[in-house]
């Protein structure tokens, strides 16, 4: 409807400039009059086509846009804040670095002296002393021992194994100083008790400070010396040091001096029990035994 309206007021604007021109042309022929017509014609024709483009927007739907209103921007949408940045977390100190477990040098050394025992009981496998070297090791503290009683000897028992031993190996470095004259030198040296089960029941095995290996077996009243035997080494009675071992499996015991066997035999007697450090004197000024490097090795 709206089209056709303006349509209609075109086609009479149009009429009426045309006549206009029309009319001021046929009523004077003044040049200025003329000038006058022509830019009518032009002012019409302008209009005239001005109207068309409006009809043809209109006709496509859209709505000429009002010469004097400013066509604003849709309004921007509210900026959103950024979200509170978050601290980042506290940063833990790492937990302190531990030391590394240092192992008791008593330990360490307990362990290379029992490695040492072991290859050397290996070896006396191999040459028929022993039938197995597996056991376990014990260790001891060193022992100076001071004796003057020459009726009678000492035992310091190794009270570190608290159980009766059957079969085992005995071993320690022993020196010895005599600082007067001896009397009974059968009676005179330092070695190893075992068996033992109270004070009338026990075998002393010793090396004497002339060489001699002496082996004493005590059962109730009976007290006899057992076979002995004789390390050629060359002791000095009056101070010395030997390496002395002692080895007891079912019954069988054999005594070595610096890895030298020195004396062997069999005893049915030989019994279980506890083991000792023995030290005897036949001299009445005594005598100095001093044990170190002390092992105790527990035949399976």
């Amino acid at each position: 409807m709206k089209a056709t309206r303006w349509r209609i007021w075109l086609g009479v604007s149009i009429l009426l400039l045309v006549s206009l021109a029309c009319g001021v042309s046929s009523q004077s022929s003044d040049p200025a009059m003329e000038q006058t017509v022509q830019a009518l014609a032009l002012e019409s024709t302008r209009q005239a086509m001005a109207l068309q483009a409006t009809l043809a927007v209109m006709q496509a739907g859209q709505a000429p846009a009002s010469p004097t209103q400013a066509v604003n921007p849709p309004p921007a949408a509210p900026t959103e804040a950024p979200p509170p940045t978050e601290a980042p977390a506290p940063t833990e100190a790492p937990p302190p670095t531990e030391a590394a477990p240092t192992e008791d040098t008593s330990s360490v050394q307990a362990t290379a002296a029992a490695d040492e025992m072991y290859q050397e009981l290996k070896r006396m496998v191999e040459r028929y002393y022993l039938r197995s070297a597996e056991g376990v090791y014990y260790s001891f503290p060193d022992l100076e021992k001071n004796w003057y009683d020459h009726k009678n000897y000492e035992i310091d028992a190794l009270n570190a194994v608290d159980h009766d031993l059957t079969n085992f190996v005995m071993k320690a470095t022993v020196t010895w100083k005599i600082p007067g004259v001896i009397e009974k030198i059968e009676r005179t040296g330092c070695g190893f008790s075992y068996g033992y089960t109270d004070d009338d029941h026990l075998h002393t095995t010793f090396l004497g400070v002339d060489g001699v290996v002496h082996t004493l077996r005590e059962r109730g009243s009976e007290n006899i010396e057992m076979k002995g035997g004789k390390y050629n080494g060359g002791l000095s009675r009056i101070s010395d040091s030997a390496e002395i071992m002692l080895v007891v499996e079912r019954q069988n015991m054999i005594f070595f001096v610096n890895e030298v066997e020195a004396v062997r035999f069999r005893d049915p007697y030989i019994d279980s029990g506890k083991v000792g450090l023995a030290t005897l004197t036949g001299s009445p000024t005594g005598i100095q035994c001093k044990f170190s490097n002390v092992a105790v090795w527990e035949l399976k």
